[in-house]
């Protein structure tokens, strides 16, 4: 007898898990800046190994990851009132190539470390 209430329970407590399992929840400004960072980060050690011009290198990743970029300005657009949300946009992109050529800077200087200890 308790066996069959129990299979009559589960199918009822599991049709009522799927919606919330079946939802994928959209992703926020946190998690899109991280995504798009990993993005221009790898990016940036793939085309170091094969070219030294860092316009290029950066613009590659600027065009590769453009989706992300878009996706993360909405995200913050939604997430943020208008003003914070702009003055942080303006942030993000006038700290972008700066920070992607210290990057730069960071791998070649790692490489060149590791090289140096082989």
């Amino acid at each position: 007898m308790m066996r069959t209430i129990w299979l009559a329970v589960t199918p009822l407590t599991l049709a009522a898990a799927s919606p919330a399992i079946a939802q994928s929840a959209q992703p926020n400004a946190m998690m899109l800046a991280q995504a798009q960072d990993r993005c221009m980060t790898t990016i940036a050690v793939r085309a170091s190994r094969s070219s030294t011009d860092n316009e290029a290198i950066y613009d590659e990743a600027v065009k590769a990851c453009q989706a992300l970029q878009e996706q993360l300005a909405s995200a913050v657009r939604s997430e943020y009132p208008p003003q914070q949300a702009e003055e942080l946009l303006t942030m993000l992109d006038d700290q972008a190539k700066p920070n992607f050529l210290n990057m730069l800077q960071r791998i070649r200087a790692d490489r060149a470390a590791r090289g140096a200890q082989q």
